[in-house]
């Protein structure tokens, strides 16, 4: 190296330098791309499941509402709306459910879930269509 003259040195400190800049740089987006695939998964893994819960519970909390103040009013004219509203909300619950279980689900929230599916049918066949 003692032999080359100061602008070919330069010349290849200056290469070098430029070759570690661009590794150094295509380790950076690969650790992007990486992340950004991570990121996607958790969210249509867990954040897309964790809204399409909370729909599904805040209809069903609705049509309990809804059930309640029918009752304790017993307004002649307000029971067909109150019975559409309803049954509007149950159709979209179980789309929302079924949206639901598409998702990847772990082994306990397969069971859970499971638990649930068998509950709220028997509170729809026992409970809410008796009550409409």
């Amino acid at each position: 190296m003692q032999s080359l003259n100061v602008s070919t040195r330069l010349a290849v400190l200056v290469g070098l330098c430029l070759l570690l800049l661009v590794v150094v740089g295509g380790a950076g987006l690969w650790g992007l791309q990486t992340a950004n695939v991570s990121m996607r998964t958790m969210y249509d893994d867990r954040v897309v499941p964790l809204r399409q819960l909370g729909e599904i519970q805040r209809r069903q909390l609705v049509n309990q509402i809804v059930v309640e103040a029918h009752v304790a009013s017993l307004e002649p004219g307000g029971a067909n709306a109150a019975i559409a509203q309803i049954q509007e909300n149950i159709a979209e619950i179980d789309v929302l459910w079924g949206a639901y279980m598409a998702t990847q689900l772990t082994a306990e929230e397969t069971r859970l879930a499971q638990k649930l599916l068998e509950v709220r049918r028997r509170y729809l066949a026992e409970g809410l269509r008796p009550a409409l």
